[in-house]
């Protein structure tokens, strides 16, 4: 699910055969959350800060098979609305049967950089009928996206060569000087915009919307970053908010250095988990089971392999990312894996397949369709806006060292974390985080076992945070409502009725084996 995997941007590594395949890594701090009070002026209440309300309702006209689209005018800075105006790209979906409408589902894919659009377009492949039909599905494509004010900036000589992993000091301070121009560029061609890249502010665009369309109240279906965004929405509009759906978090109480150490951490518990299930009998088939300790046999499986290499540092970086590409996805990577562990351990040359998507879709076209219109410009910013990255070089090293420590059979993805770069010398000072809260009963926090993007543990931490109900599925992969008939059930009973799931109930995978 490109649009929500957007979250990880750090490289990807060469697969060890011929293929190339991306791995995935995030990006966040520990930082406790600093309340930043609202601007004091006559649009302000104690509640929800200033007000994003635009003069003109919006004007929907159709433009893609069954959408409507318009543009909002919203404030540049919602602390000014008489100030500088922006034009935000808005697409909906109208609710099948109007005589049950009971109003707007707000959807956000993630990234952040990931326009709503395609998720919009794609609903019913993880909504289900009794929503479509009651609900208009609505789309904001983020502020600074391009059909959304993009961000114009660029700078000469940018080479993808200079975001690659470095293989020594040289390259790494290349990539350095590549993102502070880009911070610079940005400065001088968008500087005005630059300072308003921040998740609170795209809330209050949220909000804006909410009004430009006539909606007195809204529900939201965030996915991934698109979490983050849900959480500070509710939080400064409780009431103006009916039921939030938040599918794989991110935990703003671990931005920083863990939002790329997390994931990593959680790589080594889903290898045990694949090396569990292969060898009980759990994953039919699994060709690496051969009654041996299949822990014993990988190390021995990846060592070999690493001492044939010519290059150890580059090959522990390629079959490192490449284990780590499959080991979240049971469903359709964890065989994958098992079979091309086995060819290793047989001196044969492995062949690896993409990186699944473990849903339920049976062709591409039905699948969320990936964003067509990332913008890697407007996720860096924000996420160096909203500290979701470390802001200084002792952060990354603190990574590079922490790497080995925490996950010793994935030390060689110390090279694909980069990512912990892109914020060192970003322009715009990090921007108060919200404090988080939620209404009794409002918010339903979905969170996948094996997701390798977003570990659970974020999902459950930003579950306890807000109160809210929390069902687990049992599976793997990023993002769950995609992936599982009973993750859509439970959301759509939400949705409809605010009847969140049991505590402690755990959606079962929808194959045989573990998914």
């Amino acid at each position: 699910m490109a649009a929500v995997l957007a979250m990880s941007v750090a490289g990807g590594g060469h697969a060890l055969g011929a293929t190339k395949l991306k791995s995935k890594s995030t990006k966040k701090s520990t930082a406790k959350a600093r309340a930043k009070p609202a601007p004091a002026n006559a649009a302000t209440t104690a509640e929800s800060g200033p007000t994003t309300a635009t003069q003109d309702r919006a004007v929907f006209a159709p433009c893609d098979s069954g959408l409507e689209c318009a543009n909002v005018s919203v404030p540049l800075d919602p602390a000014r609305p008489g100030g500088d105006h922006i034009t935000l790209f808005v697409s909906r979906r109208p609710a099948s049967n109007s005589a049950i409408r009971m109003g707007a589902l707000f959807v956000n894919p993630g990234g952040p950089g990931g326009p709503a659009f395609d998720l919009v377009r794609s609903a019913k492949s993880f909504l289900t009928t009794d929503v479509l039909d009651r609900f208009d599905v609505v789309g904001v494509d983020p502020r600074g996206t391009d059909r959304s004010a993009p961000l114009d900036c660029s700078f000469d000589n940018l080479s993808t060569r200079d975001l690659v992993f470095p293989v020594d000091n040289s390259q790494l301070e290349r990539r350095r000087a590549v993102y502070a121009n880009l911070g610079k560029a940005c400065s001088v061609s968008d500087g005005k915009k630059l300072a308003f890249m921040d998740t609170t502010t795209a809330a209050r665009d949220i909000d804006a919307v909410r009004v430009a369309i006539g909606e007195e109240k809204i529900s939201f279906l965030g996915m991934s970053y698109g979490t983050y965004l849900g959480a500070v929405y509710e939080s400064l509009y409780p009431e103006r908010t009916q039921s939030i759906v938040l599918d794989s978090a991110i935990d703003p109480f671990r931005f920083g250095v863990n939002q790329v150490l997390d994931p990593i951490a959680q790589s080594e518990v889903s290898l045990d988990a694949f090396l569990t299930a292969c060898a009980n009998g759990t994953l039919l088939p699994c060709r690496f089971s051969d009654g041996t300790d299949l822990r014993m046999k990988f190390n021995t499986v990846r060592e070999t392999y690493l001492a044939s290499r010519r290059n150890r540092s580059r090959a522990e970086n390629d079959f490192d990312s490449t284990i780590n590409s499959l080991i979240g996805y049971p469903r359709n990577g964890w065989p994958v894996l098992g079979r091309a562990l086995q060819e290793l351990a047989e001196g044969r040359q492995p062949i690896f397949e993409g990186t699944p998507a473990d849903n339920l879709a049976a062709s591409d076209g039905e699948r969320i369709v990936p964003a067509d219109r990332f913008s890697p410009t407007t996720n860096t910013a924000i996420i160096c806006a909203d500290g979701i990255l470390p802001r200084d070089q002792t952060g990354y090293q603190t990574i590079v060292d922490q790497i080995p420590v925490l996950a010793p059979r994935f030390s060689g993805l110390r090279l694909s974390q980069l990512v912990a770069t892109t914020c060192e010398q970003w322009p715009t000072p990090t921007a108060a985080l919200t404090p988080l809260r939620s209404a009794p009963g409002a918010t339903l926090v979905i969170g996948n076992n094996y997701d390798p993007t977003t570990p659970i543990a974020w999902s459950r931490a930003l579950a306890g945070e807000l109160g809210s109900a929390f069902l687990v599925r049992n599976g793997g992969g990023h993002v769950a409502v995609d992936k599982s008939a009973c993750v859509q059930q439970a959301v759509a009973r939400f949705l409809i009725d605010r009847v969140a799931p049991a505590q402690g109930t755990v959606c079962s995978p929808d194959i045989a084996h573990p998914s």
